[in-house]
């Protein structure tokens, strides 16, 4: 997940590169992600340091260049769809740092749960991870209140604990 995550930037590049070719077999919205990818991407690379400025990823530029080659996108002002490369343009490296923190403390909590409920923590982190690469904001409201009541009910999941003797739910 980390090496995936700090590659990010060059992978889309790798992958929008080849959106042409990809362009028959997938729907417009997967094209249209591609196309995004291909110059949000661009911008992280520009500064993977220090990024362009928090809610920036909307706002960075799309050169002229760029928007010729493109199906679907016809404009700067489009969300990433990708909450790793919106952290990358946002706030460069240490945003991901702080995000794969983020990761690595949850991921030491899920360890914590009991044999029976952990693989559906893990589950539901491997969900939430698959959902940040594909679609939302980071900033999205709805998107924070999902991964709340996720850890919420997982929290009062892990307290729960059947009396010795007594069938499991």
């Amino acid at each position: 997940v980390a090496i995936g995550i700090l590659t990010l930037p060059v992978a889309l590049q790798g992958l929008a590169s080849q959106r042409v070719l990809l362009a028959t077999w997938i729907k417009p919205s997967g094209l249209h992600r591609l196309e995004l990818w291909d110059f949000m991407s661009a911008r992280a690379l520009e500064r993977p340091i220090f990024g362009w400025g928090m809610g920036t990823s909307g706002l960075v530029p799309i050169w002229a260049e760029e928007l010729a080659g493109y199906a679907i996108v016809r404009s700067s002002g489009l969300d990433s769809h990708n909450q790793w490369l919106e952290l990358w343009i946002a706030l460069g490296l240490a945003g991901i740092a702080c995000a794969a923190g983020l990761m690595l403390v949850i991921l030491r909590r899920i360890r914590l749960f009991d044999m029976t409920t952990r693989p559906y923590a893990y589950a539901a982190f491997v969900s939430a991870l698959t959902i940040s690469c594909l679609n939302f904001e980071v900033v999205l409201p709805a998107w924070w209140a999902a991964i709340a009541a996720s850890a919420g009910l997982f929290s009062l999941i892990g307290r729960v604990r059947p009396e010795p003797g007594t069938a499991q739910p």
